[in-house]
């Protein structure tokens, strides 16, 4: 790989807010290249997260009262934890159905500019993706175009950070995107507050 210049603390901004659970699938493309809008696969899209969405709703639903339950309710916890295999059994299928392939639920750094995510792959800075990314629990798919703005090697698990700086990305999934981060920090901010209590 080509030396690498350093990022800019603009271009750090751009991705860093806080850590998100996503899934993240990428693709690499030529410069030219620019986000058509497909209607077909914009309908496909929509249809798969909106069955995904209502899977994750069920599963934290079903999580929750089953946290809820006293000991003595065993039998109604045992078929909850059923129902909730089931449940991802399901999510598995849309998965594949839908030919989202998406294997692996990444702990990513997020914005409405960037993400940052670890994989296999070392990047060339500037090399430009096409990402897809599935805001958790929401399910609600992101699909963008970017730029690599730094690659650094993880030495503990050989592998690498990649932070992409969105360059083509509809307004409506910036704001999902800004909303999620935003519902994430939240989220995280009251747990602090319940641990420290």
């Amino acid at each position: 790989m080509s030396e690498q210049a350093p990022h800019t603390e603009d271009e750090r901004r751009q991705y860093y807010r806080n850590k998100n659970s996503v899934f993240v699938k990428f693709e690499q493309i030529e410069a030219e290249d620019t986000l058509e809008p497909d209607n077909q696969e914009q309908d496909r899209r929509l249809e798969s997260t909106h069955l995904l969405k209502l899977l994750g709703e069920l599963i934290k639903e079903n999580t929750s009262f089953s946290q809820s339950l006293e000991s003595e309710s065993q039998s109604t916890m045992n078929h909850l934890d059923y129902v909730n295999r089931q449940l991802i059994k399901l999510v598995e299928y849309v998965n594949t159905k839908f030919d989202l392939n998406f294997s692996e639920l990444l702990e990513v750094d997020l914005s409405g500019g960037g993400i940052r995510f670890e994989s296999d792959t070392e990047m060339e800075l500037k090399q430009r993706l096409k990402l897809q990314i599935v805001l958790v629990p929401d399910y609600y798919n992101v699909s963008v175009k970017g730029s690599v703005v730094d690659c650094q090697p993880n030495a503990d698990r050989n592998r690498f950070y990649i932070a992409v700086n969105f360059e083509q990305i509809s307004e409506f999934d910036r704001d999902a995107i800004i909303k999620h981060v935003f519902k994430s920090q939240s989220e995280q901010l009251r747990s602090l507050k319940q641990s420290d209590e």
